[in-house]
């Protein structure tokens, strides 16, 4: 089991008093205190200067019946994963049972053939 006391009480203090509960002068020192007091850079100053960019998921052509859709770079690893994605469309792993190792790991019956 978690136990998250601060978590949970920052929690309540968004839920009965809403965004407005979650201001800097409050939040802030219970985030730049903790690194600070092991040598971080963190002040005050640098969250309050901070601004969040928002960007657009990125996809990638799926010829299944699901699209994936991923965080963008340097948001996260995204584009790692659409590749994966990709490149494992290429085979029919609908063959092998659901948690046989055969269809965490298929290889190609000879170099350069997709099944």
């Amino acid at each position: 089991m978690i136990h998250q006391p601060e978590l949970g009480k920052t929690l309540r203090a968004i839920a009965k008093g809403g965004r407005d509960a979650f201001t800097p002068a409050r939040s802030q020192p219970t985030w730049s205190r903790p690194w600070q007091s092991i040598g971080g850079l963190h002040t005050l100053e640098d969250f309050a200067a901070h601004a969040t960019e928002t960007t657009s998921p990125i996809s990638a052509p799926s010829t299944r019946a699901t699209n994936v859709w991923q965080c963008p770079p340097p948001n996260g690893p995204g584009i790692t994963m659409l590749v994966m994605l990709n490149i494992l469309s290429r085979f029919d792993l609908t063959k092998f049972p659901a948690l046989s190792v055969e269809r965490f790991i298929s290889k190609p019956k000879r170099r350069g053939s997709p099944t």
